[in-house]
């Protein structure tokens, strides 16, 4: 029987029987924060447990850092002001097992300093730390590793002729370990950071092009990359993974913006650029990436209004998705993050009748997924059959190269219910019966899942419902 599934399995395959659709993103809960007074959002930042949205509210004098703390059904945890008594500018958050960390600067008579502050968990305040040039600058992003946090963002130059990028290492206490300013001999205003395990990348613009430097971890320059194309560039995000170090911004052309994003080898090497226009304005702000995919944020102008817009690449630049988010008339996502579990959360403004506030939305990137665009890839997953089912249901799949495959049943929530199979496979189909038990031998309750594939880099999903 099995090898009779295989061989029709094969069949549909090869006759392009099974096709792929994408509909993009579910959205989960989307939860606005509103002091009462004008709220920007700059940044957001995701653990296991918790979400962390950073920007600033004014309290009717001056702005102030607004952070925010959602558990991850969108229940608000904590909320804190920070208010140096000038004006004050978060930029970005960032956050490791036990602290949070944000960024930005406190302007007073048109002179602006980096102000860092460290939070803990609760929400209690550790440390704040400013930096001070003696000239103005303004810091705009943040990142940590397991010993450091790295602030990036500009100020002028020593000889007071242009804008340098600045990026500053402080200790777990606060403590300055290195400062290192970046001149192209042009203005050069860093708006990013993202950090490895070996190397601190650092992106933003000089003059008119995209630049993206890399130090290691004693701040050493490593390499300096120019994105010069005949339009104008500037870089305003920066996310890495493993093997490559993701650049996302605008690109100005003749008739209007478009995102931008860059994917360069962590040698700097140009991998792909990929532009995403909906023949409207378009700027990107935010970039994050996990396993299988690279997620961009910004807003699309549709005439009058301004949508969130988040799009979805695979790791090879091939588009997969993009959901635009329209609430007011004026809705533009300036922050990006994605956890373990497949959820995906974006923050950003919304204006109303009133003011300015806090929009933030989580997605699940699994719910709604009938199959993976096949263009490009290496595996094909077909449907489910019988789907409905109500005691099992055969699944099979076919490999173009041999490598590792991951082939798992998920519920509605994105929690894996059960590993139909995982380990090195050769090239060729392949059937499988899953009986409707999870890992632990559990009949699963009737409803939908999803059954989802990974190869490599490469992912497919089918939806199943069971029924009693």
């Amino acid at each position: 029987m099995k090898g009779l599934l295989k061989a029709l399995c094969g069949l549909a395959l090869a006759f392009g029987l099974i096709r792929a659709t994408y509909d993009g993103p579910a959205i989960i809960w989307a939860k606005t924060y509103d002091s009462g007074a004008k709220d920007v959002p700059s940044g957001v930042a995701v653990d296991d447990n918790f979400v962390y949205v950073t920007g600033y509210s004014s309290n009717g004098t001056n702005d102030d850092f607004q952070t925010i703390c959602y558990d991850k059904d969108g229940n608000l945890i904590w909320n804190k002001v920070y208010d140096s008594g000038a004006e004050d500018i978060a930029k970005g958050v960032a956050i490791d097992d036990n602290f949070v960390y944000v960024t930005g600067y406190s302007s007073k008579e048109m002179i602006a300093d980096f102000r860092t502050i460290c939070y803990d968990k609760d929400g209690n305040l550790v440390w704040n730390k400013t930096y001070d040039s003696g000239a103005s600058e303004s810091a705009r992003g943040v990142a940590v590793d397991s010993e450091f946090v790295y602030v990036t963002g500009w100020g002028w130059s020593s000889n007071g002729t242009d804008h340098d990028f600045r990026t500053i290492c402080y200790d777990k206490d606060g403590n300055i370990i290195w400062n290192k300013t970046y001149d192209s001999g042009s203005h050069d205003y860093a708006n990013g950071v993202a950090v490895d395990d070996e190397f601190v990348y650092v992106t933003g613009s000089s003059f008119l092009n995209s630049q993206t430097i890399c130090y290691d971890k004693d701040g050493n320059l490593i390499w300096d990359k120019v994105y010069d194309s005949d339009d104008i560039n500037m870089a305003l995000g920066v996310a890495v993974d493993d093997n490559f170090v993701y650049v996302t911004g605008i690109s100005w052309n003749e008739t209007n913006r478009d995102f931008q994003t860059i994917c360069y080898d962590k040698e700097g090497n140009l991998q792909w650029e990929k532009a995403y226009d909906l023949e409207d304005e378009e700027g990107a702000n935010g970039v994050a990436v996990d396993d299988e995919f690279v997620y961009v944020t910004g807003g699309s102008c549709n005439g009058p209004n301004w949508d969130y817009l988040t799009i979805c690449y695979d790791k090879e630049g091939n588009l997969i998705w993009n959901a635009v988010y329209d609430r007011s008339f004026y809705d533009k996502a300036f922050g990006v993050a994605v956890d373990e579990q497949g959820y995906l959360y974006v923050t950003g403004s919304s204006i109303g009748l009133a003011d300015q506030d806090f929009r933030t939305i989580k997605y699940d990137r699994t719910v709604g997924i009938d199959e993976l665009p096949a263009s490009g890839f290496k595996l094909d997953l077909g449907d489910p059959a019988p789907n409905p089912f109500r005691l099992s249901t055969d699944i099979c799949y076919s490999l173009a190269h041999s490598g590792p495959v991951s082939l798992k049943v998920y519920d509605v929530s994105g929690r894996p219910v059960k590993i139909l199979s995982s380990g090195i496979k050769a090239s060729g189909y392949y059937a499988i019966t899953w009986d409707g038990r999870d890992d632990l031998g559990r009949a699963v309750a009737p409803g939908v899942y999803f059954i989802r594939i990974q190869a490599g880099n490469h992912t497919a999903t089918r939806k199943l419902i069971r029924v009693r």
